[in-house]
């Protein structure tokens, strides 16, 4: 996020598209986040409660770098 911010108050072409680059693998982090966390919950290691703001708080964590990438976009020019 903080990268995202930088490109647009710098108008920093380059930071913007290492945010772009940087979008895939966040999403697969959070792919991976998200098995290992059903592997918890299956062993007994996790409570419930606690797996539902693990899971928000990962799915809140994608979504920034969502984000991050629509202001990366707007620093570069594409259009939706």
């Amino acid at each position: 996020m903080k990268d995202a911010i930088d490109a647009l108050d710098d108008n920093d072409v380059v930071l913007a598209k290492k945010v772009l680059k940087s979008e895939e693998k966040i999403d697969r982090m959070e792919r991976t986040l998200r098995k290992k966390h059903i592997i918890r919950i299956n062993e007994g290691i996790c409570t419930g409660q606690g797996g539902i703001v693990y899971v928000d708080i990962i799915s809140n964590l994608e979504r920034i770098g969502d984000h991050s990438v629509n202001i990366a976009e707007a620093v570069l020019g594409y259009r939706q």
